[in-house]
């Protein structure tokens, strides 16, 4: 996909589709004292087809917050590795469209993508968070050989142990592999209210049972 027809993705406005089951995470622990989180977007179509991970005003901004800052495992560590590829050691964080080395060397940004969020060796993936509010994001540069399915690998992100975050933005994908369709997610290690009440009420109950 060219960064013109990627223009074209983020310019579009479609409604949601039901093929849309929204985001979850998996954790393991690759390095003690961190935890490797990585981020899928969930279908129930295995047609569809990802298109780009994005900011867009009209569904959400892509923005990732953490109580902590990402742990960068680069082969060189001057050398940024914001996608999967030979630079980026078991345990690093990276943004990609797919599974694997091959998929991260297709995964491009939009111009203009985190301008000014960079650390001082240029990475963007880094620091306690990021933020592209609108018309900006990354894509699957090679259409040919798109990524479909029905949970689809977009991020890995390290933390230290004990770390709490939260990953939102708008998912581009052609629905059933051909129409263009646009969705916010959110994500997040964060327990939900509820989940917490539950918690609190289970560690009463042990407590009264002791």
């Amino acid at each position: 996909m060219s960064r013109f027809a990627f223009a074209a993705v983020l310019g579009a406005t479609a409604m949601a589709s039901a093929d849309f089951a929204g985001a979850s995470f998996t954790e393991e622990v690759i390095n003690p004292g961190e935890v490797t989180y990585k981020i899928f977007l969930n279908y129930t179509n295995p047609l569809d087809k990802q298109l780009a991970v994005s900011g867009n005003a009209n569904y959400s901004a892509l923005q990732l917050t953490a109580s902590s800052s990402l742990i960068q495992k680069h082969l060189v560590p001057a050398v940024p590795a914001d996608v999967p590829g030979p630079l980026a050691l078991p345990g690093d964080s990276w943004v990609t469209i797919g599974e694997g080395i091959a998929n991260g060397g297709e995964t491009q940004f939009s111009p203009g993508f985190l301008e000014g969020q960079g650390d001082s060796f240029g990475a963007l993936i880094s620091g306690d968070g990021f933020l592209q509010a609108d018309n900006g994001g990354y894509f699957d540069s090679n259409p040919s050989t798109s990524v479909e399915g029905t949970s689809i690998l977009i991020a890995q992100f390290t933390f230290a142990e004990g770390s709490t975050w939260t990953y939102t933005g708008t998912t581009d994908f052609n629905a059933g592999g051909t129409d263009l369709t646009n969705a916010a997610f959110s994500v997040s290690n964060i327990p939900a209210p509820g989940a917490l009440a539950l918690l609190g009420l289970a560690g009463l109950g042990r407590r009264r049972r002791g």
